[in-house]
């Protein structure tokens, strides 16, 4: 799956959780860091959520939802 492909199903699935959601437009960016990889997709989302859930039940959320779409967080 590209790049562009995950980031339409990730908004999608956002559209689950996050009421009312805005996105911005895409921007292309380089890796910083470990620049030896493919330049990344980013976008910024506004939205609002159960007033119940904690910043941390959000985060958790999101970090799932990158999972799901075979982000992998570790780094060799």
């Amino acid at each position: 799956m590209e790049s562009l492909e995950i980031l339409a199903r990730a908004c999608a699935a956002l559209k689950d959780f996050v009421c009312c959601p805005c996105f911005s437009s895409i921007y292309e960016t380089a890796p910083m860091y470990v620049a030896e990889q493919e330049r990344f997709l980013n976008l910024a989302v506004r939205g609002t959520v159960p007033d119940s859930l904690t910043p941390f039940e959000l985060l958790d959320f999101i970090h799932a939802l990158e999972g799901r779409f075979g982000r992998d967080r570790t780094q060799e």
